[in-house]
This record gives structure tokens, sequence and C-alpha cells, in this order.
């Protein structure tokens, strides 16, 4: 990304851990930001999240949703419950004028274990020129 400068809109964290069963995309806990912009603009959307297993090994799939819509997609296996790793994902996406809500989602792609969602963050900047 070229910009002159990129400001932050808001930036979401939790620590407490969250799970699911869903073969259906839910909302991640707490990563979920509104705002509503004045004029059109360029974002850029970060999300990252540890996720692991509760029980059986399962896939796990992470998203980005934008306005009722997926831009990103991360999937992570995982074989024993042990196991626990960080999904990173990130868009550029230009926004009309107006009210904008972006949420990190996920579920349980494949496999019958309980996904676990540990230490995560989403972060939504403005970026300015370029």
């Amino acid at each position: 990304i070229i910009a002159d400068a990129v400001s932050l809109i808001n930036n979401v964290k939790a620590t407490a851990s969250t799970k699911t069963t869903s073969a259906t995309f839910v909302d991640l806990d707490s990563m979920t930001i509104s705002y509503t912009s004045s004029f059109a603009e360029k974002t850029l959307i970060i999300l990252t999240a540890n996720i692991g297993m509760s029980t059986v090994a399962l896939d796990a799939e992470v998203t980005i949703d934008i306005d009722g819509t997926d831009y990103s997609l991360g999937q992570i296996g995982l074989n024993t419950n042990t196991e626990d790793g960080m999904v990173a994902l990130q868009t550029v996406q230009n926004l009309a004028a107006g009210a904008h809500t972006i949420k990190g989602q996920w579920r349980r792609a494949a496999g019958t274990g309980t996904a676990e969602a540990l230490a995560r963050q989403m972060s939504v900047l403005r970026i300015l020129k370029g």
C-alpha cells in the first residue's frame, strides 16, 4: 500500500476465550467496529486471531465481513487439542460515505471439534491519499 499517511479509525482487542462449533460464519466475540464516514474513503482492515481447539481435530476459518460481505479468508488446521495457531488477515477496500459495520467472523470449516479463539485484535485504518 502506497499512502502519504494512515489514520486509525478504531481498534478492538480481546483476550478472553470464546468458542464455536458453528459450521456457518458467526461473529467473533469483541471483533466489531461500527463507524460513519462523511466521505468516500479507502480503508485498511487488519484482523489477527490466535485459534485453538478444545476437543478433536478441526479446520477453522476466519473472515473480515464489511457491511455483510466477506472480503478476506484465512484457514487453520489443527490436529490435537494442544495446538493453536495465528491467523492474520488484511484487506483494502474503497468504502462509500455512510455507516459501516466491520466484523471478524469465524466458523468450524471441517471436523467435529470446538474451535477456540484466544487473543485477537482488529484495526480499521483510513488511507489518506496515495
